[in-house]
């Protein structure tokens, strides 16, 4: 093709130029690039600095409110520890009463419990002190890892767990040794050497739960323990807590902070390590609690994050908050992705400069337009910030180096009375009290004040306290040092708390049903007349114990007898000076305390006065109740020399008060001590005596006065002490009755002599006496139906013989139960009837087949008419009543001679035989049955 050619550098004026520009263009383009790039990052930086910064301030004040609700639940465990601080010995109840208050509204302690420290010679003593405290089968153990118990093999000294707010009696926990050699020792020995609240590392709880043990030290009162040497050797036992973890966090975020947007991790003590994984994620978008991998800590370092200390007792925990993805912490990286649009626009602004100047500036509009929508995304993150410090439950405010304020939340302002336009950022903490103190509300001087605020400070600690304002409220102040100068503050408004725990100490110190004083505070009261009795002062100590109190509560059930003891506390208020005090200790006991006293027939009016008053019915809830009270009284300085040993020979007194009949007073006299310590030593002895086999039953025979035949044998039971030989039955029965020693015992009767009547011949029965105490057991029908079946015996050759005792009951289950031996073909006879306040209405509504004439009256037959008359309508009214008549006590001719002429049907006494083994009797029936006629014939001749 001619004349056609490429010009390749023939017009090197634009086609050169074309190139290079292109050159500089993508030049231009990769420079910016890299620029666009560089910016990019350090904008993602700055904001995940912003995001940092704003994570560290919730992240703070999640942390405070969470230090401070981990606090309130520790000091539940110094209040237990100040219960035993402030009295020293404190009983079951007490413990209960208190610990319960202590665990109201609470989830997050499983028990408290507390420890007494007991050392290897004291163990056996120990356990038998739980044992008679009513803790079943109480022995110092040690748990397995399989969660069983096995005793506790022996140490230096034991801690275990004796009361426990929320275990029964019979819980396996009690006796549990938590100084074990493990986790939990080494927290005990901590507290102890320490004096301080120490937190065991995390382990497993009962139930599978993973949680801690929190103990607080008690040293003994009035001794010095300010060096480990003093502590070891003084400790007496530690006040204790379970908390289960996972519920104390979530408890304590999920009703105080509002953490939406962040997640928690909790991360324990590295000493944990050993035993189960603690580690905690609090999840933020669902507002729970679940457990993570002991790992976790070093993933998260890896990332925007804030980590920080959580004390619990002397464990200093790890949290670190997170921010949620996608949440309104964590950095969204908007701007850096706006600074690198911008910054490749601008390259491409300077690249196309070259083609089209005329868009440069309308690309950098753009550009300025973004930037106004990153300052206001800033604002809104800043507005966010207000409201959360804005929001907090407590006052904050946050100072700096130079002690201006930096922050400070609404809270604050409101709680002091302050103007927003005085207190804010910038503020010193001199202006802030000067103006706390315009306001009123300010006790101390302001410079002085600030001076001492600073120089607590400049220590570097932790600082809080109670300020109490001028309008009463009680403020709860916590001051704590920031790095690198500054500090936080804040103010919780504790008023209220405050009130409770005075209500808390007036309980400790008050009965709960009467609001008398308890027996501790009434000690303390007579320690203070006791500090007087060197200046001649004199007073009196009055023990009362209400008569058949008992009975009360059995018929009419506890909440009918509390109020009962509501009645007695006002009405023994009554008879009383304002400057004597009157006390409840527990149950029926009450106390007076009669100061000032004169004469000793002062007192003894006293008591006559109160005596009649408690004889005098109560109407209670349209019921006429009959009561009666025995006072012992004893006088100081004379009978005794401090609080213990008054009270000692006051309840002596009491003692004899009861021996005496009841319903009367009696003075403290120096030999009733002696007669105490023998009748607890009878009835120490009483406890051991069925198990060594110390009881033997004698029968005694009843004799059919018709036939002259044996028709049974009365068992009666014999005591052959090892050292002081045969003891009646009428001095050890009532301490069997008084200790319900009489239902083990009752039921040993009843069983051995079923099995020996087995023995007899057919038409030969046994009759046994039953306590009223044995018709409070609920199983007392089936105790007699065992003891039938086991020996063999026919229903119909037991005679069960009960005393009016059992009838004054007055109980619908004892009707039942003697309707039921009636129905099972059983026998029942009244004994010892024309005593006491035997009513003919007895035979009308009781199923008797018998009625067995006490034997003050047979004795008196020859002496009195009126005995003989009795005895006379006695048999009379019983052979109408189709019931048989046995006279008891025949000792004599004539008095067999009497009661067969009036026509009683059986007699017994020692005219036909004394009680006897069971071997004579057994050769007695055998010589009956042998020699019929020749047997008949000699009990008829004395019959005849």
């Amino acid at each position: 093709m001619p004349g056609f050619r490429i010009p390749l550098w023939s017009k090197p004026s634009s086609d050169r130029r074309t190139p290079r520009y292109l050159w500089r263009s993508l030049a231009a383009c990769a420079i910016g690039l890299v620029l666009s790039l560089a910016a990019a990052l350090a904008t993602g930086q700055r904001e995940l600095q912003l995001a940092q910064i704003e994570l560290n301030g919730l992240a703070n004040g999640y942390a405070l409110t969470l230090q401070f609700g981990i606090s309130t639940y520790m000091r539940k465990v110094t209040a237990l520890r100040t219960l035993f601080d402030t009295f020293g010995t404190v009983s079951r109840e007490q413990f209960a009463s208190f610990s319960k208050q202590l665990l109201t509204e609470q989830v997050a302690i499983v028990g408290m419990a507390w420890l007494p420290r007991v050392p290897r010679e004291q163990r056996e003593e120990h356990e038998r002190a739980g044992a008679q405290e009513g803790l079943l089968g109480y022995h110092i153990r040690s748990a397995r890892p399989d969660g069983t118990r096995a005793p506790a093999p022996d140490r230096d000294e034991h801690f275990p767990i004796f009361y426990a707010a929320t275990e029964a009696p019979d819980s396996p926990v009690y006796g549990t040794d938590l100084n074990d050699g493990g986790l939990w020792q080494r927290a005990l020995e901590s507290a102890r050497d320490d004096d301080r609240l120490a937190a065991s590392p995390h382990s497993v709880l009962e139930g599978k739960r993973i949680g801690f043990l929190v103990a607080a030290p008690v040293y003994r009162r009035g001794v010095p323990h300010g060096t480990v040497p003093e502590r070891r050797e003084h400790l007496i036992g530690f006040a204790q807590a379970f908390f289960e973890t996972s519920v104390l966090l979530e408890s304590i975020i999920n009703t105080t902070t509002n953490v939406a947007g962040l997640d928690f991790f909790f991360f324990p003590p590295a000493t944990s390590a050993s035993g189960p994984s603690a580690s905690l994620h609090f999840d933020g978008a669902r507002a729970r609690m679940v457990s993570i991998g002991a790992d976790a800590q070093r993933t998260l370092a890896g990332g925007l994050h804030w980590s920080g200390p959580l004390n619990v007792g002397d464990s200093a925990w790890t949290m670190v908050a997170v921010p949620i993805a996608g949440g309104p912490v964590a950095p969204s990286y908007v701007r850096a992705w706006i600074v690198l649009i911008c910054g490749i626009l601008l390259t491409g602004a300077i690249a196309t400069y070259i083609w089209r100047t005329g868009k440069h500036a309308e690309r950098l509009r753009n550009s300025n337009r973004e930037l106004d929508r990153t300052l206001g995304m800033l604002q809104t993150q800043n507005v966010r910030f207000d409201t959360a410090i804005n929001n907090m439950v407590q006052g904050f405010v946050m100072f700096d180096a130079a002690h201006r304020i930096i922050v400070c939340n609404s809270r604050f302002v409101e709680m002091y009375g302050l103007s927003p336009e005085v207190v804010k950022p910038g503020c010193s903490v001199g202006d802030v009290l000067q103006h706390r103190a315009e306001t009123g509300l300010l006790k101390a001087d302001p410079e002085e004040f600030r001076t001492q605020l600073l120089a607590q400070l400049a220590e570097g600690k932790v600082s809080e306290g109670i300020l109490t304002t001028t309008d009463g409220r009680d403020i709860f102040v916590i001051n704590k040092p920031m790095p690198g100068g500054g500090w936080t503050t804040t103010h919780e408004d504790v008023t209220e708390r405050r009130k409770s725990e005075a209500r808390i100490s007036h309980m400790a110190l008050h009965d709960e049903l009467t609001d008398l004083p308890n027996r501790h505070l009434f000690g303390v009261e007579v320690e203070k007349h006791f500090a007087w009795t060197d200046i001649g002062h004199k007073f009196a100590v009055l023990c009362l114990d209400l008569d058949h109190f008992k009975n009360v509560n059995d018929t009419f059930g506890h909440p009918f007898g509390d109020k009962l003891l509501k009645q007695v506390g006002v009405r023994l208020r009554s008879f009383v000076r304002q400057s004597d005090a009157v006390a409840r200790f527990g149950g029926d006991e009450f106390a007076i305390l009669q100061g000032n006293m004169g004469a000793r027939a002062e007192t003894a009016a006293l008591a006559a006065r109160i005596v009649d008053a408690m004889s005098a019915p109560f109407d209670i809830d349209g019921h006429q109740v009959v009561i009666g009270v025995s006072i012992g009284v004893a006088f100081a300085p004379t009978d005794g020399t401090d609080a213990v040993q008054i009270l000692k020979a006051a309840d002596l007194a009491l003692y004899r008060a009861k021996a005496d009949g009841r319903s009367t007073y009696r003075f403290f006299e120096p030999g009733m001590d002696r007669l105490m310590q023998a009748r607890t030593a009878l009835e120490a002895d009483l406890r051991k005596a069925l198990a060594n086999r110390e009881f033997a039953l004698h029968y005694q025979p009843v004799v059919n006065l018709q036939t002259g035949r044996i028709n049974g044998f009365e068992a009666l039971i014999r005591w052959n002490h090892p050292r002081r030989g045969i003891i009646p039955p009428a001095e050890f029965i009532p301490i069997a009755e008084e200790t319900a020693l009489i239902v083990p015992i009752g039921d040993w009767v009843l069983r051995t002599a079923c099995e020996e009547a087995s023995k007899w011949p057919d038409d030969v029965r046994v009759a046994v006496n039953l306590s009223s105490v044995q018709f409070r057991v609920p199983n007392l029908y089936e105790s007699v139906v065992d003891a039938l079946e086991c020996s063999n015996l026919a229903a119909d050759r037991l005679e069960i013989e009960i005393t009016e005792s059992v009838i004054l009951l007055n109980l619908p289950s004892t009707i039942e139960t003697l309707n039921k031996f009636r129905a099972r073909g059983v026998k029942i006879a009244m004994d010892d009837f024309g005593t006491g306040h035997s009513s003919l209405s007895y035979l009308r509504h009781y199923p008797f087949d018998r009625i067995k004439l006490d034997g003050s009256f047979i004795r008196d037959l020859g002496d009195k008419m009126n005995s003989r008359a009795i005895v006379r309508a006695i048999a009379e009214l019983a052979n109408s009543l189709g019931m048989g008549t046995t006279a008891e006590g025949i000792e004599t001719q004539e008095q067999l001679d009497y009661v067969k002429r009036v026509g009683c049907t059986e007699g017994q006494g020692y005219l036909f035989g004394k009680p006897q083994p069971a071997k004579d009797a057994r050769a007695l029936l055998a010589s009956q049955s042998s020699q019929p006629r020749a047997g008949a014939a000699k009990i008829e001749s004395i019959a005849n």
